[in-house]
């Protein structure tokens, strides 16, 4: 038992005797890995009571408080290829044990280098490696929604470093980190000239929001009610297409489309889409041309890509996986491959009881 770093805690629940709490929370800025914990009141000291490789979603104590249930997840996530569309070529470029390859940030870039983030012992990491999966290397030890700019000279990402949780950019050439925002932004996109930044701000209304790529001011792009999430930027720059997800589970999320200034929207799509949210980045991509909006879809327990026509004619399946879930993923930017973070995901309820 001792005094660790913990942050992101999702639930609390008091413990029957009042002495101390159950939370799940990760431990460490960078890590991913939601584990449950026991802390002391008032002191705070912590101790796991789970350590393992999957994540914890939700936990509550049984009738007699000696016991508690929770939410399991196992999930595993790869790195795949393929050209296309072409299904039956994809190829698996990353393996091993806990592994949630690029769930949360993953980028194809015009030189044919993918950067990803990764999770070796539950910590965030941004990797890079070619398109065949040769020359995988570290660049980065730390990570948050990380996405590469189209000239590949900067990383954006969540990082939190002084006056709270934010959005850094750092030079890949000379390491140099800037702080570009102050707010639990994550999902940030990088225009296609390289001067402006998108991204999700989480605050009482969870909007889009712009900055410079220099840094300045953040300014608020949309003002819809619930959650605006993953937005993409078109190729000419003049559109900005997100997720609009409703709390009301009933009402499925829509693809909607605004001025890359801001403001109503423009065009919007009702999909058949299901969201889970925490699991992986929901990404959105436009086609190079500009005439549509590439999505993962998940049904009868698989994901595939499929793409959204703007001019409103039925959406196009592009992939024809049989098995397993689509997490992420990015297209180069001619749209000639795919990169995607694919792999399992589980969910079981479990009972830990107190053994003394």
């Amino acid at each position: 038992m001792g005094f660790i770093l913990i942050s992101i805690i999702s639930q609390v629940v008091w413990q029957p005797d009042g002495k101390g709490l159950l939370v799940i929370a990760t431990q460490g800025r960078s890590s991913i890995s939601r584990q449950i914990w026991s802390l002391s009141y008032p002191n705070g000291e912590a101790q796991n009571i789970s350590n393992d490789f999957n994540n914890y979603q939700s936990l509550s104590l049984t009738a007699d408080g000696r016991g508690l249930v929770a939410v399991r997840i196992e999930q595993a996530a790869y790195i795949w290829v393929m050209s296309g569309g072409n299904t039956n070529q994809s190829k698996q470029l990353t393996q091993g044990i806990d592994r949630y390859d690029g769930i949360w940030g993953l980028s194809f870039l015009a030189d044919g280098k993918i950067i990803y983030e990764t999770t070796p012992n539950g910590m965030g990491e941004v990797w890079k490696m070619d398109a065949d999966g040769r020359n995988a290397k570290q660049i980065v030890d730390e990570s948050g929604s990380t996405t590469a700019s189209p000239d590949g000279k900067y990383l954006v990402f969540q990082s939190d470093d002084g006056p709270g949780v934010g959005l850094f950019r750092l030079n890949l050439s000379n390491g140099e980190k800037k702080r570009l925002t102050i707010g639990a932004d994550v999902w940030a996109t990088v225009s296609p000239d390289n001067k402006w930044v998108i991204f999700t701000r989480w605050a009482d209304q969870v909007a889009l929001w712009k900055v410079s790529i220099d840094g300045g001011d953040a300014v608020k792009l949309t003002n819809v009610s619930d959650y605006s999430l993953a937005p993409a930027i078109s190729p000419d720059g003049k559109f900005i297409v997100f997720y609009w997800v409703k709390r009301n589970q009933k009402q499925p999320p829509e693809i909607v489309i605004i001025p890359f200034e801001g403001g109503e929207a423009v065009k919007s799509f009702n999909l058949p889409i299901q969201y889970f949210p925490g699991f992986g980045k929901n990404a959105l991509q436009w086609t190079p041309d500009g005439n549509a909006v590439n999505y993962a879809l998940f049904q009868n327990n698989v994901s595939n890509i499929w793409r959204q026509p703007i001019d409103g004619s039925p959406p196009i399946q592009v992939t024809n996986f049989q098995t397993d879930r689509i997490f992420n993923f990015s297209y180069a930017p001619d749209g000639q491959y795919l990169a995607l973070s694919r792999g399992t995901f589980n969910r079981d309820v479990i009972l830990i009881k107190n053994q003394d």
